[in-house]
């Protein structure tokens, strides 16, 4: 299987001149498996098209050389790749998305990104928020770039102290905008109920 996720994409890399090339994966939680995305275009696809179905990780995805000349992963944070990859994907001229399934994204709770930490809640907003700000800037629509903002928010308050940190301040608003619930109650509470 090592040498497929190699082969498939470089050769589909080489035979479209392509840039970027995407595949699908299969997501393996309490020994289930699941093939994600079920559906994608196959074929050249434009960015906004590889925004919406690419997702943000960095592992199921063949990146030319140069499109990191100018672009780094975030060091000493978590959820680098949400960070990051749209940038990949709007630096990349020719993107090609494949129907093989050529990765195991295991789920661990003890993975880095899965520790229920106030640090981690806070670099997970940091970077969608970030993310979503670059892609408004991109032109994108707002379903595109408002994924995942509410819940991020949510994690923050539930895992941080409240304080008049600017990032938690931030995710207090977002949640109290919020139609349906309460605006008057603190966060915590709010959960409680």
């Amino acid at each position: 299987l090592f040498s497929q996720f190699c082969e498939i994409p470089y050769n589909a890399a080489i035979q479209n001149n392509a840039d970027l090339v995407i595949f699908r994966y299969y997501h393996v939680e309490y020994n289930h498996k699941r093939q994600t995305p079920k559906t994608i275009p196959v074929g050249i696809v434009d960015t906004e098209t590889a925004i919406k179905h690419a997702k943000c990780n960095a592992w199921n995805k063949l990146y030319r050389k140069e499109l990191f000349e100018k672009l780094r992963y975030p060091e000493g944070k978590v959820y680098e790749d949400v960070a990051i990859t749209h940038h990949l994907i709007f630096a990349a001229k020719r993107i090609m998305m494949i129907p093989d399934y050529l990765y195991y994204h295991v789920f661990r709770k003890n993975s880095i990104s899965h520790i229920c930490s106030a640090s981690n809640a806070r670099d997970a907003l940091e970077a969608v928020l970030q993310r979503s700000r670059d892609l408004k800037t991109y032109g994108c629509g707002r379903k595109t770039y408002e994924t995942k903002i509410w819940n991020h928010s949510f994690r923050l308050v539930m895992r941080a102290e409240p304080n008049n940190d600017p990032l938690y301040r931030k995710a207090e608003e977002i949640l109290n905008n919020d139609i349906g619930i309460p605006s008057k109650m603190k966060w915590k509470k709010k959960v409680m109920r």
